[in-house]
């Protein structure tokens, strides 16, 4: 019996073969894959692609090479609160729109 909270308990269904089992299928902390960076990184590369492509095709809407990435911009065009970022979108997004203006140091120093 384990117990979840105050006068709450869960019965536990696996025989102690399973949980054998399942402890041996869960990863290692050290071999997990930091999601948040991933995506940082993908939107990084992204961020590299697409800028020059839509300066190359600036009325062209129809090619986007990264809908998350357009996604992210659009998102931030909407947001009303400018100030400094916070989170690794918005880092990005301050540094696409740097690298838009041609302002590539700013772009480097906001990554």
């Amino acid at each position: 019996v384990d117990v979840v909270g105050p006068s709450k308990a869960v019965v536990s269904t696996q025989s102690t073969g399973q949980e054998k089992i399942e402890k041996q299928r869960q990863i290692p902390f050290h071999m997990h894959i930091n999601l948040e960076l991933l995506e940082y990184s993908y939107l990084t590369c992204a961020m590299l692609l697409e800028v020059p492509h839509m300066a190359a095709h600036q009325f062209d809407q129809r090619k986007k090479l990264s809908r998350t990435f357009h996604y992210q911009l659009r998102n931030a065009e909407k947001s009303p609160l400018i100030g400094p970022p916070d989170s690794m979108r918005e880092h990005l997004v301050a540094a696409a729109k740097a690298m838009m203006k041609a302002d590539w140091k700013t772009c480097a120093d906001t990554l």
